[in-house]
């Protein structure tokens, strides 16, 4: 007999069930959270474009401290089972009231699938409700008709560039992935390793179903290790410490294989997607290029080891740095003005260790390329 539940189940993107109104937290999947707020608008859509409740989230967990950022980031994943719900509803209406508790019952079990707290720190809650709040009513509404009541905060400085629903969607997984999850390091393959331990199962099964054949070496060699283990029951014993030498390469190499492929493929699209996000930062750093010194002629600096979102070229003087990518932003910006096709290019290395590193850099239209950290280092900053 099937398992009574309260209300019926709506489909998740992954294709599972999930019933809002008896949530369990075995049914949450960061899969589902993600995708679904990055296709969510906030306000209600009344933004000037495409501006996710992901995006959002992510905003959010920068803006606290450390040890707040993973509640941060999830504090709004309620919203993917349900919807955002304009406030003017949400806090004066009896619909209000009724979704609250059924958003209260969906968070009690995303605290309890991520191990987070279900209480808000007070330092969310004001970067949520008031000092985020007054960035977007900035950075990405329409003309304000009448003062909100949020004012009196400080809003947050950085300017808010939206993402489109796919960067978006990426973003929230990245940002998870580096607040929840210890990521297997990028080194050789080492005896006696089990690559396996090192996998989240929903990220393996996000790229088992979008680039299975990347499994097809690992269960092979695995397929291997399998009839290895059943000549090892009649082996003599010199025949025996061969195979097992043998079986331990083809497991570590079947397993480092995959891990290989999964570093490089979250490599590729992490790097597409940055460079998405420079072309719109560099769209947004024209428009104030004029009122902003030479980045050259600047004071600001490489800022080695910055994490987090970009900063347009504003932002980098209010801060004094920042990372390669958004000094290339600003190069770039500055470049077009003067009638160059600039534009962001990867630029990789090997090192001797084996391993590739890259750097971003200025694509020139000659084909040259011009290292803006460097540039800077020989200007002495």
């Amino acid at each position: 007999m099937a398992e009574s539940r309260i209300g019926d189940w709506a489909q998740t993107p992954s294709g599972r069930k999930f019933w809002p109104l008896d949530p369990r937290s075995e049914e949450i999947h960061i899969e589902d959270i993600a995708h679904n707020l990055a296709s969510q608008c906030r306000f209600g859509g009344a933004t000037r474009s495409h501006y996710s409740v992901a995006q959002h989230s992510v905003i959010v967990s920068y803006s606290v401290s450390p040890p707040n950022q993973p509640r941060a980031l999830m504090h709004d994943s309620p919203e993917a089972y349900l919807f955002d719900l304009p406030r003017p509803i949400k806090h004066h209406s009896r619909l209000g009231v009724e979704y609250e508790r059924i958003e209260e019952n969906i968070l009690v079990a995303v605290c309890a699938r991520f191990d987070l707290p279900l209480l808000e720190p007070a330092e969310i809650t004001v970067v949520d409700k008031y000092r985020i709040i007054l960035a977007e009513r900035r950075d990405v509404m329409g003309p304000v008709p009448d003062a909100w009541k949020e004012e009196g905060y400080e809003p947050l400085p950085d300017l808010i560039v939206p993402w489109t629903a796919e960067e978006a969607h990426y973003q929230f997984l990245a940002r998870y992935f580096e607040l929840f999850e210890e990521r297997a390091k990028q080194t050789l393959p080492q005896k006696g390793r089990d690559f396996t331990m090192d996998r989240d199962p929903e990220i393996v099964e996000i790229v088992r179903r979008t680039r299975p054949e990347a499994f097809r070496f690992e269960e092979h060699a695995l397929g291997i290790v399998a009839r290895i283990d059943h000549v090892l029951q009649f082996a003599p014993k010199g025949v025996r410490e061969a195979l097992l030498d043998a079986r331990e390469a083809l497991r570590v190499a079947g397993q480092g294989h995959v891990q290989g492929v999964l570093d490089r493929l979250t490599t590729t699209e992490a790097l597409r997607d940055r460079l998405l996000a420079l072309e719109k930062l560099i769209s947004c750093d024209t428009q104030q290029i004029a009122q902003l010194p030479k980045l050259y002629e600047s004071d600001v600096r490489y800022l080695v080891g910055a994490d987090g979102p970009l900063y347009d070229a504003a932002g980098i003087v209010r801060r004094g740095g920042a990372d390669a990518e958004s000094l290339v932003a600003w190069r770039c910006a500055e470049l077009r003005m003067n009638g160059l096709a600039a534009k962001p290019f990867i630029k990789w290395y090997d090192r001797p260790d084996g391993n590739r590193i890259y750097t971003v850099v200025v694509l020139l239209p000659d084909g040259t390329s011009e290292d803006v950290v460097q540039r800077l280092h020989e200007k002495g900053v």
